[in-house]
């Protein structure tokens, strides 16, 4: 033990040594150059303290005033006292504390939403997510996202022409990162096959997929709204007319295949009134 504190303390001790070696010569110049500028300072008050107390001296012997003597003493002795800052101030240097400014903070990193629609990549390489869909690259949100990716996702199921799945997921759940991926092979699975000319089947089969995923604490009113409780919770709808399904838990991607085909091929049902008009003439 005596032996490792012996061997830290030596090099320890030698770098203090070298530390204080190097620093000499700069504390010289230091002191010098301080000596030099109280020198350069403090004379021309000097100086001038000097010839008022000379002319103090001779007021009687020239006749003057008392009064004005005693004025000229004083304002050589302002000036005097005066001199050094007046010289400072010619120099440049300021003699008021220095205000040290903290250093600009850092910008906060860009916080991306755990919502929003997955897109694949224009070579198809990958999936994004975008959250505001005025940045289709999914690199950025701004003020109202929320309502702009509500009502794309709306609009498409209005339109009827695109086959949209909602997917309700929640932070820190492992079931819902599983999820992620099968998403992402359905969309690229379609994609293909439309581009591919293989889609087979009626109804939205041949439309592009869009999935929506939303976060609950995010979109956390339609949460409520749906009286969801467990998540991950899939919605998929069909053309206009068809009744979306909802399915609670993670689905594989079999699973989640049949479901999609499933609702892509339903057909919308018939409205209530033209029920009841059949009926009424048989």
């Amino acid at each position: 033990m005596t032996v490792g504190f012996a061997a830290f303390r030596e090099p320890w001790g030698h770098s203090v040594a070298m530390a204080q070696a190097a620093d000499a010569p700069v504390n010289a110049a230091a002191f010098g150059a301080y000596l030099l500028r109280a020198i350069a300072s403090y004379m021309p008050g000097l100086a001038l303290g000097a010839v008022g107390y000379a002319l103090y001296l001779r007021r009687e012997s020239e006749g003057r005033s008392k009064t004005l003597w005693c004025l000229a003493a004083a304002l050589f002795a302002v000036m005097a006292f005066l001199g050094p800052l007046m010289v400072d101030s010619a120099m440049g240097v300021s003699h008021a504390p220095s205000q040290i400014q903290a250093p600009a903070p850092a910008p906060a990193p860009a916080h991306l939403p755990h919502s929003g629609e997955v897109v694949l990549t224009p070579d198809r390489s990958a999936c994004i997510r975008v959250a505001d869909p005025r940045h289709p690259d999914g690199d950025a949100v701004e003020e109202g996202w929320q309502r702009l990716l509500w009502t794309s996702m709306a609009e498409a199921i209005k339109n009827g022409e695109e086959q949209v799945v909602m997917v309700f997921t929640r932070q820190h759940c492992p079931w819902c990162d599983r999820l992620q991926p099968v998403l992402q092979r359905a969309i690229a699975k379609r994609a293909a096959a439309i581009a591919e000319g293989s889609a087979v089947g009626g109804g939205l089969l041949q439309a592009p997929l869009r999935i929506f995923t939303y976060d609950a604490q995010e979109f956390m009113p339609v949460v409520q709204q749906f009286q969801l409780e467990g998540f991950p919770t899939i919605l998929a709808f069909g053309r206009p007319g068809v009744k979306p399904r909802m399915v609670p838990g993670y689905l594989g991607d079999e699973d989640f295949e049949r479901l999609i085909v499933d609702t892509a091929e339903a057909e919308p049902e018939p409205p209530k009134g033209a029920r009841k008009k059949r009926r009424w003439f048989r």
